[in-house]
């Protein structure tokens, strides 16, 4: 799978069209290339249970780069570890107050602007995949967080299985829980 159609998406009370998802995903992927160029092959991002959050895991998908989700409250996330060191960490507006928790890790929080400034895009709701893997932290049986590493394919497939299995029409999404965990 090399393309992914934005969904349609319910959440925060109201649908969200998927060219307004793939407009912000589109919008915030610019400005991570901006903030990051484009030689970093790993960037942090914290994702909310929101469309919000879909559209930040597109704009990040969209990106040659393993992508490394952590959750959305620091005291869940993985002890300081070397690898975090000068990582950036894409934070989007509603979660700005975690940015001094990881400058503790060591990480280098990234500022995503307000949606506001995003439109349409032009080309439809298509997103390109490039990302190759996505790294999850997960307890597991110990309580300690460790990282999984997923491909990018398996994280959708399992997500167009959840769909399935909940009766969702292609292009349509809805938001139960953290999405893509």
């Amino acid at each position: 799978m090399d393309r992914l159609r934005a969904p349609r998406i319910y959440a925060g009370g109201r649908w969200w069209s998927g060219h307004q998802v793939a407009g912000l995903a589109e919008f915030w992927r610019r400005a991570i290339d901006d903030a990051c160029g484009g030689a970093r092959p790993t960037i942090a991002a914290l994702l909310p249970a929101s469309a919000e959050g879909v559209a930040l895991f597109l704009a990040l998908a969209s990106r040659p780069a393993t992508m490394v989700l952590l959750p959305p409250n620091p005291s869940a996330w993985p002890a300081p570890r070397p690898d975090f060191r000068s990582m950036p960490l894409v934070v989007p507006p509603v979660m700005r107050g975690v940015a001094d928790a990881a400058r503790c890790l060591g990480m280098e929080p990234v500022m995503l602007p307000a949606a506001s400034g995003a439109g349409a895009p032009p080309d439809g709701t298509d997103v390109a995949l490039l990302a190759p893997d996505v790294v999850l932290f997960t307890s597991g049986s110990s309580g300690d967080a460790k990282p999984v590493v997923r491909t990018l394919a398996s994280k959708l497939a399992g997500a167009a299985t959840r769909a399935r299995a909940l009766g969702l029409r292609a292009g349509e999404g809805c938001l139960i829980g953290v999405p893509l965990t």
